[in-house]
């Protein structure tokens, strides 16, 4: 195994290590199953977005192989026996290759030539053989198995998992933004006396959550910087 692949393993690992042991047993029992699912659909995509700049050029673009391999390992941290990655790997592809249904295939610009306009609609859903990319990232998300390529690790590795991690953490903050608003709302309507406790405490776990989000998030120095 490349030096590459090794350093981006042993970095996942440390973060899921980390959100194990300082997130997660924090996390309301009730939310927990759709923010983890959270995580892992969003490092599944992070996994697919590699995975595509690599298969769009595979002689030049073998470090994205290596960081597809590592995100797709780190996606699997948080699966379950309910997870159907079937399912997962259709909507990837649908919102990162573009959709199995004719309807939702743009219209051709008047001031684009139809030629280009042909040659685009190819390139963006086909390799530099000619070969469709979207069987092959469906293949890579369920499965498929890689050689991984012998590279050595750069200065980059860290900041690559780093942003993997923030990524999928602060989809799961905008969920548990989501949700306590949604309880705030709920909690602030008239209500019976039994529903007004229901909900009071619905709101106290959503925001739990929320700012146990918010904390790991500062902890870890994982805003978005811009950097």
């Amino acid at each position: 195994m490349s030096s590459m692949s090794n350093v981006l393993n042993a970095n996942l690992e440390e973060w899921f290590d980390l959100l194990m042991t300082e997130w997660s047993p924090e996390l309301s029992p009730d939310r927990k199953p759709y923010l983890w699912n959270k995580m892992l659909f969003s490092a599944l995509e992070s996994a697919a977005r590699s995975f595509i700049y690599y298969a769009e050029s595979p002689s030049r673009h073998e470090v994205a192989l290596i960081q597809a391999i590592a995100y797709r390992r780190f996606a699997h941290y948080f699966t379950d026996e309910h997870t159907d990655f079937e399912e997962l790997s259709v909507a990837i592809a649908d919102r990162n290759i573009g959709y199995m249904d004719e309807s939702c295939v743009p219209e051709r610009p008047e001031w684009i030539p139809e030629e280009d306009w042909l040659q685009a609609q190819h390139d963006a859903t086909h390799d530099e053989a000619g070969n469709m990319l979207r069987p092959q990232l469906l293949g890579f998300l369920t499965g498929a198995r890689y050689e991984v390529p012998c590279k050595d690790s750069s200065e980059f590795d860290n900041e690559n998992t780093r942003k993997v991690v923030r990524a999928a953490i602060h989809q799961c903050l905008k969920k548990t933004e989501q949700d306590y608003k949604f309880c705030l709302r709920k909690a602030a309507k008239p209500n019976s006396n039994y529903w007004q406790d229901v909900w009071n405490s619905k709101c106290y776990d959503a925001k739990l959550d929320r700012d146990t989000t918010q904390s790991f998030i500062k902890q870890h120095n994982l805003e978005y910087d811009e950097s």
